[in-house]
């Protein structure tokens, strides 16, 4: 049993989408200088000029939920971790109330778990115990939970190109790479061919998954195990009031990396029998190959988890959206692929800044206003809840919602394996 700790209260916080993008003085730190691949300095010059921008976005404290904050140790990782933990407040007096089921929310690449905090008040409010991790390790945290003033948080292990020189040494051994051997073609590896789901040999992909973001995966398995001793806990409110039987989980952007990895594992944590409902949003799935992926469900859950790929129809398509369709494809399990109408890959975050277009970065030639991405986040709140009130929950009506993709706001939709 791990020893938690619950720290405080989640504070409400008022964020201004200018503190997104690092000041003169602030470039000139060693962190900007040191982190060229993904500094809001290089990705975004002069985004700050677009007037669409100039204003604060609410992440509002919901009344009728409780918003708490947990330290835990993380598995295998010598150091505590804080979790975001939210529920809501009716029913827990009533011995005979209803039970709760867990939603773990993995966060995306450097997004603290203030982020998704919203979205975490939509599910709970309609019944759901919902669990985001603050992960250590990501080069810099956007929005801690613990710090609503700094933005940008020290280094925790090392840079980018610290990992990518340790992928470069091992990967040099595996047959057929012997010619990576400089950090031009590990960087090609890793974030395009790797990210955008070319790679298939397995060994390379797990040196890849092991140098960049095993942190990641033993975060999601700490944050699972969370729910569970919450739920063991007497002198908790949710005592015995979580139902671990039928965990959903959940992601944004690198975030579903760690579940695909986890959930294809050859010998998985205890609790991957008890994962019912998964759903990627804009998910990094390519650095599992399409062999490993194919092997979820394979478990003594059967026909479980059900997954659902959620992406904007804007995404990075040769990377996020065609890496997702091939993964989609070959699962056995009952699975959707939908395309939200108008939507980018922001557009799971409070900060709908997928409007850039091939003027600022490579990630496409289209435009898109806020005003549609806005229109697209009540989508996917709407499909989400629905998707685990079926599967979770047991809904029948809601499952037909999801058979039927009955959905405004959906460009494209598939199904699999339903019967």
């Amino acid at each position: 049993m791990m020893n938690k700790k619950l720290l405080k209260r989640v504070l409400p916080l008022t964020i201004g989408l200018s503190s997104l993008f690092p000041t003169k003085s602030e470039a000139q730190q060693p962190l900007f200088n040191n982190s060229s691949f993904f500094s809001p300095i290089y990705s975004f010059p002069n985004l700050m000029n677009n007037s669409n921008l100039e204003r604060d976005i609410q992440i509002k404290v919901d009344s009728n939920n409780a918003e708490e904050i947990y330290e835990t140790p993380v598995l295998d990782q010598n150091e505590l971790m804080k979790v975001a933990v939210v529920y809501p407040k009716s029913g827990l007096e009533s011995k005979t109330g209803s039970m709760l089921n867990p939603i773990i929310y993995m966060p995306g690449y450097s997004a603290g778990a203030s982020v998704y905090l919203d979205y975490a008040n939509n599910l709970a409010k309609n019944g759901y115990f919902v669990l985001i991790p603050e992960i250590n390790g990501d080069t810099i945290h956007f929005f801690s939970i613990d710090s609503a003033n700094d933005n940008f948080i020290e280094f925790e292990r090392g840079t980018l190109i610290d990992r990518l020189q340790k992928i470069k040494k091992e990967v040099q051994k595996v047959e057929g790479y012997e010619s990576y051997n400089n950090m031009l073609k590990v960087a090609d590896l890793v974030l395009i061919r790797g990210i955008g789901g070319e790679v298939q040999n397995q060994e390379v992909l797990d040196i890849i998954d092991k140098n960049l973001f095993k942190y990641r995966d033993d975060a999601l398995d700490s944050t699972v195990q969370l729910a569970y001793e919450i739920n063991q806990d007497k002198n908790s409110p949710l005592y015995g009031r979580i139902d671990t039987e039928n965990i959903g989980l959940d992601g944004h952007s690198l975030g579903p990396h760690s579940i695909f990895s986890t959930l294809s594992e050859k010998n998985p944590p205890f609790w991957v029998d008890d994962v019912k409902a998964f759903i990627s949003k804009g998910g990094i799935s390519g650095f599992q190959s399409l062999d490993r992926v194919s092997k979820i469900g394979n478990n003594s859950s059967g026909k479980y988890p059900f997954v659902y790929f959620m992406l904007g129809e804007h995404d990075v398509e040769n990377t996020v959206l065609q890496a997702s369709w091939d993964r989609f494809q070959v699962l056995d399990v009952p699975a959707v692929y939908t395309l939200l109408n108008g939507a980018g890959h922001m557009v799971f975050t409070p900060f709908p800044l997928s409007f850039i277009t091939d003027k600022y970065t490579s990630f496409g030639d289209r435009s898109i206003t806020i005003q549609e991405d806005l229109s697209a986040q009540k989508t996917y709140m709407e499909i989400s809840r629905t998707f685990f009130d079926a599967v979770l929950k047991n809904d029948k009506n809601a499952m037909k919602r999801i058979k039927r993709e009955n959905f405004n706001g959906i460009k494209e939709s598939y199904t699999l394996n339903f019967e």
